[in-house]
């Protein structure tokens, strides 16, 4: 937990220097400032989902389960973006599994997944 923690550590500082930047200078024609500004809130948006204890896990190189009918066809994706409960301290891919197919209604055969 230790080294999460740390990880978390180095992000606020990635943010406070963002902020910083924009919070002390005035904005130019291009809108860098927005720029940085927005930049800075997704970082606050992603370390309060990891302290919430939630991953952002991009799936890929899905496999339906869908009774030989074409994935395509039914609306399938071959790739998903999802956040996952680390805290239940379940196996990560079952979680993911039964995400897939709560969103989707079909199983899942197999899948490749990473951490965003």
């Amino acid at each position: 937990m230790t080294e999460e923690n740390n990880r978390l550590r180095e992000k606020v500082k990635s943010i406070e220097a963002l902020c910083a930047t924009c919070l002390h200078t005035q904005p130019d024609d291009d809108g860098k400032c927005e720029i940085h500004l927005k930049q800075a809130l997704a970082k606050i948006a992603d370390c309060t989902s990891e302290f919430n204890g939630l991953a952002d896990v991009e799936v890929y190189d899905i496999v339906w389960d869908t009774d030989d009918k074409d994935p395509c066809e039914l609306g399938l994706p071959k790739r998903m973006r999802i956040m996952v409960d680390l805290v239940d301290g379940g196996d990560i891919a079952d979680d993911i599994a039964n995400i897939l197919s709560d969103r989707s209604g079909w199983c899942v055969k197999s899948f490749n997944y990473r951490r965003v």
